[in-house]
């Protein structure tokens, strides 16, 4: 009995050393993950505000990685892989984030943009769609991304551009939308409002993705400041070195500032990750014709007009490369049709401001379509066409154009 207490006292400093070992355990298995995963879940809502959706697919990751039925986090990730464009994986992360009990309105919304994504403008969920962005719908802002995704991707300029507008309206501090306007902005050589879109996506989101280098090629189109567009292009380039784009245009400032070897390296760089790339095909070509090797500028500059028919330097230079192999009848028809394509990229112009600033004209569609058609930009027509049918479906003359510019099976 004189031992008792020795006894007692050994007890309690094995149960005092067991609870020091068992609670960081405690703490590793059931209070890190939870703290852990909220604050992950916290920086992919903030990634995905920002629409950095691989960065944010990656976190949402690291959350279901620590907690498994986590119904937010599932819908997130399957929201970020339809804006990737990964619809079969964002079906699976939905299905998930339903059976863990999220919102099924949020979730049955997701499931209608992944069909207008995928399917592009026209029909039911298109309406839905528009009906929702008009009622001030709490997610429209996101179902306007998706509208404005389904328009680019279907080929219908005029429609992308008033859903981004809208956009632009409503969430003015949005970089994403002002760098997708200006794209479109830029393709249709509106270059003073495609920049002013580009200077604001910068101010919204200093490096916001695109922005730099559509500013650079932008500037370049614009032929006015080459200096500056070498350092837009340059901070895109650096931004992302994969930009084929960008890299193209860089190789053609150096061609304008007479650093022909740099902009040889350039281009080569491009066609070595991009083969039918137009714009490396054609400056290289012109570095052919310079170095009078005639034969591979002509291969060049018929791959580049297959690739992007209509493009006026590229016919410009065909016909000099014909004209120089002393295919005088050949180079002749070239030279029709650059005055052609010129005539005509003059008339689009004009056609695409208007259309850009009163959209809803069925009839100024069809002419643009029908101008497309004529240059030989037979899918960018077939948008078109499509576009002014939306507008108004008794169009007969774009009904019939656009049958005609379907191949027959």
């Amino acid at each position: 009995m004189v031992n008792t207490p020795v006894v007692h006292r050994s007890w309690s400093l094995v149960a005092l050393a067991a609870c020091v070992i068992a609670l960081p355990c405690v703490y590793y298995w059931m209070v890190y993950p939870t703290v852990a995963s909220a604050r992950l879940l916290e920086r992919a809502r903030s990634q995905m505000e920002a629409h950095d959706y691989t960065l944010a697919a990656e976190t949402l990751q690291s959350v279901l990685a620590l907690r498994h039925q986590d119904g937010e986090a599932a819908f997130l990730l399957g929201r970020a892989r339809r804006c990737l464009e990964d619809y079969s994986a964002a079906r699976s992360m939905l299905s998930e984030a339903r059976l863990e009990g999220y919102v099924p309105d949020l979730i049955d919304l997701e499931h209608s943009l992944i069909r207008l994504q995928s399917t592009g403008l026209g029909g039911p969920d298109e309406q839905a769609m528009r009906l929702w962005v008009t009622a001030r719908h709490p997610e429209d802002r996101v179902i306007l991304e998706a509208l404005s995704r389904a328009a680019i991707d279907s080929f219908a300029m005029a429609e992308a551009h008033g859903f981004l507008s809208t956009w632009i309206d409503r969430a003015p501090n949005d970089w994403l939308p002002l760098v997708w306007r200006a794209d479109i902005l830029a393709r249709f050589r509106l270059l003073d409002r495609a920049r002013s879109d580009y200077e604001q996506a910068l101010k919204c989101r200093p490096g916001a993705p695109g922005a730099e280098a559509g500013l650079g090629k932008a500037l370049l189109l614009d032929g006015q400041d080459t200096a500056l567009a070498e350092t837009q292009l340059r901070a895109g380039l650096k931004a992302d070195p994969n930009n084929t784009d960008c890299r193209a245009a860089l190789a053609e400032v150096f061609e304008r500032t007479g650093r022909m070897e740099e902009a040889f390296r350039e281009a080569q760089q491009v066609l070595a990750t991009q083969p039918n790339h137009t714009e490396a095909l054609r400056l290289l070509a012109r570095l052919d014709l310079d170095a009078g090797r005639n034969t591979e500028a002509l291969i060049r500059l018929e791959l580049a007009d297959r690739m992007a028919p209509g493009d006026v330097a590229t016919v410009s230079a065909l016909a000099q490369a014909l004209a120089r192999a002393g295919k005088t009848e050949k180079a002749q028809q070239q030279e029709k049709r650059v005055t052609e394509l010129r005539t005509d990229s003059k008339a689009l112009e004009q056609l695409t401001q208007e259309i850009l600033d009163k959209s809803a004209n069925a009839d100024v569609r069809f002419r643009i379509g029908t101008t497309m058609a004529r240059m030989g930009r037979t899918t960018e027509a077939q948008g078109w066409y499509s576009s002014a049918l939306r507008l108004d479906p008794n169009h007969a003359a774009a009904r019939q154009a656009l049958g005609n510019t379907i191949p027959k099976q």
